[in-house]
């Protein structure tokens, strides 16, 4: 019975315990049993932005020596983006860094990460 338990447990947590953090979101691809299985992370329509090879190389490497959590304020006018740095894997997120991000960075992210 103990074991059933257990078993049944684990099986939650996969299933339905999502990351809430970056050290949750690195353990939970890092801990995923296959490609599939962490795709199913990726929101509607994003995910093919998650490939294989990325995840198949955060598997091979051995873990980061830092997980860090951003935001990023982007201004419909165009006109500056603000990056926020806070802490990761803790319940209330505190700042760490706040700062306007340079142009070239902020068209990169603009212009990289949108939902192709």
């Amino acid at each position: 019975m103990l074991l059933l338990i257990i078993l049944l447990g684990i099986l939650y947590n996969i299933s339905f315990n999502k990351p809430k953090n970056s050290i949750e979101l690195y353990q939970y691809i890092n801990n995923s049993q296959n490609y599939n299985q962490a795709r199913k992370l990726s929101s509607a329509g994003y995910a093919d932005q998650f490939n294989i090879e990325v995840y198949e190389n955060i598997k091979s490497k051995i873990e980061p020596s830092k997980i860090r959590q951003f935001t990023i304020l982007e201004y419909e006018d165009g006109s500056e983006s603000i990056f926020i740095e806070t802490t990761p894997g803790t319940t209330k997120l505190k700042v760490l860094n706040v700062d306007e991000l340079p142009e070239s960075t902020s068209d990169f992210f603009k212009t990289t990460f949108t939902n192709k």
